[in-house]
């Protein structure tokens, strides 16, 4: 399969292919392939839809997916698993791994200490750890000596074994974002790009930290494929600059960066509200509340789903 890569007069390797296209490379080619042209798609988009789905699935089994919708299990049945990884290298990253389950509306902690502990070894894998499909949780990783990494993310409805907690290693993408004492620093990803430079309002994207729009044409152009950004207070000043992406991430594929002041608060007690209005889903919403965790000794990393979620007993569309 190719997804949005290079074009070529023959298949690789001269076998059967599929080539799917998306706005990345809307004019590509294989000859001799089935290709898919999906150009309303962003480039990662083209690999995690549910479009993209349905055609790796009925080229692979020969008939169409009785659904391409994410379908959730029972609640009490969901499990995670994964690695906890140094980004981009992908080994793993050792430590201490905490599950905290959440209220859902302050982002607190619940009382009575984490729901699981674990030492993590060298090759970063952890779980399989049984969570609850309806709740909130906040996965920690410990390194001794190192930044703390907080994970929050939306209800897991389905079973997920493939999480990935990313860590920035001495030298890493982490070493652009300057570490302040009252201040956060959150990190936000979406394996489906951000759009914020489309004709008519409602057509774009939005990422609100505590009401605060970070996305716009200069941050988020459909031409640079955005699905991952780093909000921080730049210099420490307190200021707030939303006009123009900072660098170096603004010359990273994939990668934006955004100047905002979030106050922080040691232990994270005062919680940031951080909501995506979603493109092309009539204006459907979903919000992740995290901990004010100051940037100096702790990394914050908010995971969005790449797709609007549904309920487990509830009909979807």
């Amino acid at each position: 399969m190719n997804i949005d890569g290079r074009s070529s007069s023959t298949p690789p390797g001269g076998v059967r292919t599929l080539a799917l296209w998306g706005s990345l490379q809307p004019t590509g080619s294989i000859g001799g392939a089935i290709n898919v042209y999906q150009t309303e798609l962003g480039h990662t988009e083209t690999a995690t839809s549910a479009e993209g789905f349905a055609e790796i699935y009925r080229f692979l089994v020969g008939r169409r997916p009785l659904t391409s919708r994410v379908v959730p299990e029972p609640p009490g049945s969901v499990q995670i698993a994964g690695r906890a990884v140094f980004f981009p290298q992908n080994s793993g990253a050792e430590g201490t791994l905490q599950v905290w389950e959440l209220n859902p509306h302050s982002g607190a902690r619940k009382p009575g200490g984490p729901r699981y502990v674990a030492q993590v070894d060298e090759s970063g894998s952890f779980g399989p750890i049984r969570v609850n499909g309806r709740k909130h949780y906040e996965l920690v990783l410990v390194r001794e000596g190192q930044q703390t990494y907080h994970y929050y993310f939306e209800k897991f409805e389905r079973s997920d074994r493939f999480l990935r907690l990313q860590v920035s290693g001495p030298g890493g993408i982490a070493d652009y974002v300057d570490k302040c004492s009252d201040s956060t620093a959150i990190t936000v990803v979406r394996n489906r790009e951000w759009w914020a430079d489309q004709p008519g309002h409602s057509a774009d994207d939005r990422l609100e930290f505590d009401g605060v729009n970070v996305l716009n044409a200069a941050t988020a152009p459909r031409a640079r494929q955005i699905i991952g950004a780093f909000v921080f207070d730049k210099d420490c000043d307190g200021a707030t600059h939303l006009d123009e992406p900072l660098f170096p991430f603004s010359v990273l594929p994939f990668l934006t960066g955004v100047d905002l002041k979030m106050p922080a608060q040691i232990g994270g007690g005062a919680p940031i509200t951080v909501t995506q209005r979603i493109r092309g889903t009539g204006g459907a919403t979903r919000t992740v509340v995290a901990g004010s965790w100051p940037s100096e000794r702790d990394s914050v990393t908010i995971q969005f789903k790449d797709y609007v979620d549904s309920v487990f007993g509830q009909p979807t569309s």
